[in-house]
């Protein structure tokens, strides 16, 4: 794992942990979407129910077919979508920075300094398995964090973006203390200068 990132250290940076997503695809925050599904497949059943009874325009028909998409991959597609992301997925903490990179189709890297980070929000479940959010956490978006929606938390009117963060950790406790430390060391180090 640590040759996939090799490239993106810096010179005389070591990696202090690496991990990944622990591969879990269901969450507690599903819990809303399923009733959602259901109420959309309903609504659906009856679309279609009234376009054999009543002419509909085209236009009609489009977005019975837009919704259709939307419910089956609100309640199927975004599990495949997740479990892509998390085998593609790579977590590093190393003596200076956070890392997140996500070798998918296009190779993103998310590098956050250590020092500047302002919040780190952690969420441990009572198994262990945790988050770790860099950044603060709004609660509108929490819904779609993790999800396989996360693309649903944009700035808008009721959500904010969802920030940088390592999901799915089987130690996500021990990660965050190891986080403290460095940033902890570093601020020793920043004051002694």
């Amino acid at each position: 794992m640590e040759r996939i990132i090799e490239n993106e250290l810096m010179q005389d940076e070591q990696i202090l942990w690496n991990g990944q997503p622990s591969g879990r695809l269901f969450r507690t925050a599903d819990l809303l979407f399923f009733p959602a599904t259901f109420f959309g497949v309903f609504f659906i059943y009856l679309w279609i129910k009234l376009s054999f009874t009543a002419e509909l325009p085209v236009f009609a028909y489009l977005i019975l077919a837009f919704l259709t998409l939307q419910i089956i991959y609100m309640g199927i597609g975004r599990f495949f979508y997740k479990s892509y992301l998390n085998r593609n997925t790579y977590y590093y903490v190393t003596d200076r920075r956070i890392l997140i990179l996500k070798d998918t189709m296009r190779r993103k890297l998310i590098a956050l300094d250590i020092i500047s980070l302002p919040i780190i929000e952690k969420k441990v479940n009572r198994d262990g398995f945790g988050s770790l959010y860099f950044g603060e956490l709004v609660l509108a978006s929490s819904i779609y964090a993790n999800s396989g929606m996360d693309f649903y938390a944009r700035p808008g009117l009721f959500t904010c973006p969802i920030p940088p963060a390592f999901f799915d950790l089987s130690d996500a406790a021990q990660v965050y203390s190891i986080i403290n430390r460095v940033k902890a060391k570093s601020h020793d180090n920043t004051t002694q200068a």
